[in-house]
């Protein structure tokens, strides 16, 4: 398997992804894409541009994000798991599949939050949005309160 992609949202389930990625990496001898989707800017949605003082504010975020993915990366290739870090905008569950599909990917790796049933009934899900149109197999990190 060339290649892994590993979406990463910097929640609390962060750590809990990366080592099942760099886990299967070493077995398979994969390479691992780190890919943090930022959201899309809201200015290019018709809507009048935000103040300068709040697309600063984004773009400082965004950079602040990128470095912390060029982290998780650097450390991953310190440790002998060849790493790659990814920061592109748009919609969560679209974006991951197009990197997917653009990239050839042959695995994703991905948590889940646990969110109750109901909530992810009424907001839909990132991760049953990759899972139904993924070009490859995806694996679902359990939350750590579902986990055990």
């Amino acid at each position: 398997m060339k290649e892994i992609l590993v979406p990463i949202d910097f929640s609390e389930m962060t750590a809990a992804v990366l080592d099942v990625a760099e886990r299967m990496a070493r077995a398979f001898g994969s390479e691992l894409r780190l890919l943090h989707v930022a959201p899309p800017d809201i200015s290019y949605a018709g809507l009048d541009a935000s103040p300068k003082e709040v697309r600063d504010h984004l773009a400082e975020e965004l950079r602040e994000e990128h470095r912390r993915l060029i982290e998780m990366a650097d450390g991953l290739n310190e440790r002998g798991v060849p790493a790659r870090a990814l920061l592109v905008e748009g919609v969560p569950d679209e974006a991951i599949v197009a990197q997917a599909k653009a990239h050839e990917t042959e695995f994703i790796v991905m948590g889940s939050h646990g969110r109750s049933a109901l909530l992810q009934a009424l907001l839909g899900s990132v991760g049953e949005g990759v899972i139904r149109h993924a070009p490859c197999p995806v694996t679902v990190v359990p939350h750590a309160s579902k986990a055990g």
